[in-house]
């Protein structure tokens, strides 16, 4: 009697079993017989030509283009992806098995490991950016070849294979959505889970797979040319604007570099550096800190989770240095204003001012 195999892992088959015993797929899924090889003549190898023709010459290997490289390392280097997705928000973008594979760029042709990225269609003008990506998110393979200049935050650590490293990002930081497949032949980046980026480059194409629930999911996918880390704040909010500083303002042995300010469409970024050269312990009140401008003011933004940026420490012992990010609400980077900071001394004695920083445009 003929033997069965499981076409998913190689095991041996009995014939009363409905399952594989070896990874549990069902046998009518899985099962295939072997059969003997057919009986046809093997050509004598090259240095044994009986015709006294010329050996004939091997035929180099074919040489695997990018998109391809790319469909095989998409297909195989997602299995934590799929674990993380299932973990933090209910979707595991994973490679489907059997005849799913997603079509190559020569239109049609599957990848040999199941889904992969779709590729083709360059010569695409369009650009994508963050303020714009829904309408590539709803339909990648329409916008194969288009360039993106977008932000991000990763699922998870990226995943190498050779000259390739792969990640998956969320576009849309805020609402955990428009997940991305990205890669990049940036292997020196040192990138982890839950960092921020910002990725140039261009849509390959899209990656089909299924969700927690066994729903199909889609993901564009991306070859970056650029990859580069960024503030939680330059991914959730991209600066329209950055306005270098590098101004010191201090006195009273309390000293405040701000170095720039980034202009979001929902926050403004003060980056700055505390000095405390006094004697004495201070105290930096980052809740106080504000900006007027004419006559609004724009406190601190106190509880928006969005801004993960670490801040200044608020308590510095005599000769210590601190740095951090202040986020605020929304400023007309075309008018000028004040950014007013507060501190105190342990030394009651010292009637502290407010360090004020003139921003013009």
């Amino acid at each position: 009697m003929a033997q069965r195999y499981c076409t998913n892992c190689g095991a041996e088959l009995r014939d009363e079993d409905r399952f594989c015993p070896s990874c549990g797929r069902p046998v009518h899924e899985t099962a295939a017989i072997s059969t003997p090889e057919a009986d046809v003549p093997v050509p004598p190898p090259p240095s044994q030509r009986t015709d006294g023709g010329d050996p004939p010459q091997a035929e180099p290997p074919p040489q695997r283009s990018t998109a391809n490289k790319l469909l095989l390392f998409g297909c195989m280097g997602l299995g934590l992806i799929a674990v993380l997705l299932a973990l933090v928000v209910g979707l595991a973008l994973v490679a489907s098995s059997g005849g799913g594979g997603s079509e190559s760029a020569g239109g049609g042709a599957n990848s040999q490991n199941g889904a992969g990225p779709d590729v083709g269609g360059f010569g695409n003008t369009e650009t994508f950016t963050n303020g714009n990506y829904a309408e590539l998110y709803s339909d990648p393979k329409a916008h194969k070849g288009a360039s993106v200049d977008i932000t991000g935050q990763l699922l998870e650590r990226p995943e190498e294979s050779g000259d390739e490293l792969a990640f998956q990002m969320f576009v849309d930081v805020e609402n955990s959505d428009w997940n991305t497949v990205v890669y990049t032949d940036q292997t020196d980046l040192d990138l982890n889970m839950d960092n921020y980026v910002r990725v140039r480059g261009q849509v390959l194409g899209s990656m089909q797979g299924e969700n927690a629930f066994g729903g199909s999911i889609t993901a564009p996918t991306v070859q970056a040319s650029k990859v580069s880390t960024v503030s939680a704040g330059q991914a959730i909010d991209p600066a329209t604007e950055v306005r270098m500083i590098n101004r010191t303002v201090g006195g009273q042995g309390f000293d405040i570099t701000l170095q720039k300010i980034e202009f979001g469409k929902e926050s403004t970024r003060a980056y700055v550096t505390l000095a405390n050269n006094t004697n004495y312990g201070a105290s930096f009140y980052t809740f106080d800190a504000k900006i007027v401008q004419g006559s609004t003011q724009v406190d601190y933004l106190e509880d928006s989770y969005a801004y993960y940026d670490e801040e200044p420490q608020e308590e510095l012992r005599p000769g210590v240095r601190t740095e951090g990010v202040i986020a605020f609400g929304p400023v007309d980077p075309k008018q000028p204003f004040q950014l007013r900071l507060s501190w105190t001394s342990d030394n009651y004695n010292v009637n502290t001012r407010h360090v004020v920083f003139q921003i013009t445009p």
